[in-house]
């Protein structure tokens, strides 16, 4: 019985710690040719305004953007200089993958973390996030894990 109520304890424990994820929400970003699809969690909700994409949790200030926009004949540095700049930011740096990411705080004082990448010749991604605590990084973690990003025309491949 001990072995069983042990076992139950241990059950319930990891079945309530780990975020439950609700459903695969897809967006298209208009004016792009771009679709996200994210497995967005229960108590976290998806709001879309554009070609930006955010998804916030209901219970705290944990968030994450996704938007998608022209970087016209800028070059990728430029635009991420231009951002970190203007959004007061520190630690602009680029990776292996030529990303470039960098942390800024909002006027509520949230810290912000930041990832623009190049999505073709003329548009990059931007990623933007900020939580609370460690299980809500867990969650952002996954919902980014779970992003799968398509082209129109792979999304024609697919029908």
């Amino acid at each position: 019985m001990k072995k069983f109520l042990l076992t139950l304890v241990l059950i319930l424990t990891l079945t309530f710690s780990t975020t439950s994820f609700a459903e695969v929400q897809s967006f298209k970003f208009p004016g792009f040719e771009f679709s996200c699809a994210v497995n967005v969690p229960k108590n976290w909700t998806a709001t879309q305004n554009g070609a930006t994409v955010t998804i916030k949790s209901n219970k705290r200030n944990s968030s994450l953007s996704i938007a998608i926009a022209n970087k016209g004949e800028a070059t990728l540095e430029d635009v991420a200089n231009r951002l970190c700049k203007q959004l007061n930011g520190k630690e602009l740096e680029r990776d292996d993958d030529g990303d470039y990411t960098f942390s800024y705080k909002d006027m509520a004082g949230a810290e912000f973390l930041v990832l623009l990448t190049e999505m073709n010749e003329t548009t990059y991604g931007l990623l933007a996030f900020s939580f609370e605590n460690e299980r809500d990084e867990e969650t952002i973690n996954k919902m980014l894990s779970s992003a799968e990003f398509k082209t129109d025309n792979e999304e024609d491949e697919d029908n």
